[in-house]
């Protein structure tokens, strides 16, 4: 009798936790389609505190974010650039706690490609990071995506990463 009631009392545990670990699996963010590479108008972002440009297409609103900027498209985050160290960027769950998966050259600079899930609180997104170090610290142009590879849009906003003062 007593096995009884201790499974019984078990099931609505197990249901939960069931529900929950769907509940996560299902939250991964989805970003908007591109904009079409042959219409869209290109603007440059300055930052010359951390002394980084990027361009990026004009429906792009960017915000300040962590020391870095975001470039969001309908309000998803779609480009991150990033300026932390190597324990910063662990504590905010970017690079840092991944295994690059390659070298990179971004703006003339030898630096690291990750590919990682960025969990921002129940969801995530998957994301292609490429990290340089910059001034004591690492910069990280990093693109939220569904894709392993760049498409045209992400590809023309790595090339026209630059540092220093440009």
């Amino acid at each position: 009798m007593k096995d009884r009631f201790a499974t019984q009392a078990r099931r609505p545990v197990r249901c939960i936790f069931l529900f929950a670990v769907v509940l996560v699996a299902a939250c991964e963010g989805t970003p908007p389609p591109a904009p079409d590479l042959n219409t869209v108008v290109w603007e440059r972002y300055r930052d010359d505190q951390i002394g980084f440009s990027v361009e990026h297409p004009d429906v792009y609103e960017t915000d300040r974010h962590h020391g870095g900027v975001l470039l969001r498209h309908d309000g998803y985050p779609v480009v991150a650039i990033s300026y932390a160290d190597e324990d910063e960027a662990d504590r905010r769950g970017l690079w840092a706690d991944h295994k690059a998966v390659g070298n990179v050259e971004l703006a003339g600079i030898t630096g690291k490609r990750y590919v990682y899930d960025h969990w921002d609180g129940p969801a995530y997104m998957h994301t292609v990071s490429f990290v340089i170090p910059w001034q004591g610290r690492y910069l990280a142009l990093e693109f939220r995506t569904k894709n392993e590879t760049l498409d045209p849009v992400q590809q023309r906003i790595q090339d026209s990463f630059r540092v220093g003062r440009n």
